[in-house]
């Protein structure tokens, strides 16, 4: 979020339509130059682009796909909407992605899709599971919703696999307040994923403002010169409430069989506009977070008590999130907090586990722990040195 986003809705909105324009024929092309596919379809969110996707192979009722248990609910809410079955594999607990080596045995007759996750802007072990995938005639798919800009083997991500798909929600390295992008060499499933697109409605213009309006309150609220007075209040509140934060950042996750209708609209024309400015500033935006993420990595690497983030030897990771595992992680987010530092534990979750998705339960030990001890720490690329350097020794601080 910057001040030049803002600038360009207001320019934007009064010298052309907000709806259809030729932006977003542009921003596509621009789309399909950045991570060299042929096709990059625009469309309303990353979960809309897994839904179409699905819908586009043609897949049989009960069709199995094959998806981390460490991902977000909605992930799993749009296979069962498609029609499909999630099996849920375990995690490496080094990496946070899916575990290659227990993907096999979760294989059946009815298995079509295997469906990578690039948890935290790091690419999972890709050769390895698309190995797998081709040995048993399987589709894959990348979710590429934290890790626009990543690499493996010196290619972006979302264009390894048969398709992959893009978040340009609010919180991402590129918004556009929401939406998505599909990216895919297949000409047939990129028409098909098209006529399905041509045949949806614009989203009203009164839910394209809330969201922008929203992300505006939550962009002034964290500025420099405001913060101070949010930190108060919230400070204050979890002071007599503990779980006050906590709940207040997690949603209520409902398992719906069929998609919400404001999932299935167009992309607009001045959210490609937007997303052309957001892409000029990718690169330098992910530079400055690996920048951070390295400084971590060195100043950290000693403390016994905490353990950073892994990357494979193959990938290149944009540090969407900055992950660390350590105990008593409830008593270090509040002592963090007390000290002016905003962490989070974040909301991937363990979905075999939840009561949604009891019918397709799966024991997961790996992740369940991985939950139980992942926090997250502020690597924005706002933040200078002076900054981390703080963060670093109100951790080393806690430990001594």
């Amino acid at each position: 979020m910057s001040k030049n986003v803002f600038n360009i809705i207001l320019a934007k909105t009064l010298t052309f339509k907000v709806f259809s324009g030729n932006y977003v024929n542009k921003f596509e092309k621009e789309i399909e130059k950045y991570i060299g596919c042929r096709h990059a379809i625009a469309n309303s969110m990353a979960r809309t682009s897994l839904y179409l996707l699905l819908k586009a192979y043609n897949l049989k009722k009960g069709s199995e796909v094959i998806v981390s248990t460490y991902t977000i609910p909605e992930v799993i809410n749009i296979i069962i909407q498609a029609g499909c079955k999630p099996v849920f594999v375990d995690i490496d607990l080094n990496t946070y992605n899916m575990d290659p080596n227990l993907i096999e045995k979760k294989i059946t007759k009815k298995t079509k899709v295997i469906l990578h996750t690039h948890l935290f802007g790091q690419p999972d072990d890709i050769d390895k599971i698309n190995k797998i995938a081709k040995k048993y005639n399987l589709i894959t798919f990348e979710d590429c919703a934290q890790s626009f800009g990543a690499r493996y083997n010196g290619r972006k991500v979302g264009n390894n696999c048969d398709a992959g798909y893009f978040s340009l929600g609010s919180y991402k390295n590129a918004t556009t307040f929401y939406g998505g992008i599909i990216t895919t060499d297949n000409d047939e499933i990129a028409k098909k994923i098209r006529e399905m697109i041509y045949k949806m409605p614009y989203p009203k213009l009164t839910f394209l403002y809330k969201r922008i309006i929203r992300d505006a309150i939550l962009w002034i609220s964290t500025m420099k010169f405001s913060f101070i007075f949010t930190y108060l209040i919230v400070g204050m509140i979890n002071k007599f409430d503990e779980g006050f934060i906590d709940r207040f950042l997690s949603a209520k996750h409902i398992l719906r069989k069929e998609i919400p209708k404001n999932y299935l609209v167009k992309y607009t024309n001045i959210q490609a506009a937007i997303g052309l400015e957001q892409l000029k500033r990718i690169d330098f935006r992910n530079k400055r977070r690996k920048e951070n993420a390295d400084f971590y990595n060195r100043t950290l690497k000693d403390i016994k008590e905490i353990k950073i983030p892994e990357i494979i030897s193959k990938a290149e990771s944009i540090y969407f999130n900055y992950p660390i595992r350590v105990k008593n992680k409830k008593k270090i987010l509040n002592a963090l907090l007390k000290a002016g530092i905003d962490t989070t534990s974040g909301n991937i979750t363990v979905c075999s586990e939840m009561d949604i998705y009891k019918e397709y339960f799966s024991e997961c030990p790996v992740a369940k722990k991985a939950v139980r001890e992942i926090m997250y720490l502020p690597i924005q690329l706002q933040l200078n040195k002076k900054q981390l350097q703080y963060i670093v020794d109100k951790l080393k601080g806690i430990f001594n």
